[in-house]
């Protein structure tokens, strides 16, 4: 009887741990700086680096921005990940008028419990598509592991 009353209370205490650190990453508000929309002139590698700064700085509303389209969501990457880097060259290449690939390798630390397994090791490959709004600036259309 004694060990079912220790395991019991082993597990509720790993339960309770567990709902007190997601909890606490729900709740505690994240480190966030702002972070300065690039020159219209920027280049897609230029872009693709100041959309993956706004993720690491928790800029939501800048790597919003730098979107032309609703396709992906900057907010759900803000709220998943705890620091986002680019640890590789950002490539580009052209896809075919009027589109680019910037290929690179992000290195991205998941906040607890953020992370649904469907990417694949860290750091990883990861392409956005870029195509140029009406003024002439670089913006993300697509992303995607590659």
């Amino acid at each position: 009887m004694r060990t079912k009353l220790i395991a019991l209370a082993v597990v509720l205490g790993l339960v309770a741990l567990a709902v007190f650190t997601e909890w606490t990453f729900e709740v505690v508000p994240f480190e966030r700086r702002d972070v300065a929309m690039p020159p219209g002139s920027a280049s897609p590698q230029q872009v693709v680096a100041t959309y993956v700064e706004a993720l690491d700085a928790h800029d939501c509303d800048t790597a919003e921005e730098l979107w032309l389209n609703d396709k992906a969501d900057p907010e759900m990457w803000c709220s998943q990940i705890s620091r986002a880097r680019i640890v590789g060259a950002a490539d580009a290449s052209r896809e075919s008028a009027g589109r680019i690939d910037v290929s690179l390798t992000l290195n991205v630390r998941w906040r607890p419990f953020q992370n649904d397994g469907t990417i694949a090791g860290d750091p990883f490959s990861w392409t956005y598509i870029l195509t140029q709004d009406r003024r002439g600036a670089w913006r993300i259309i697509d992303n995607g592991q590659g």
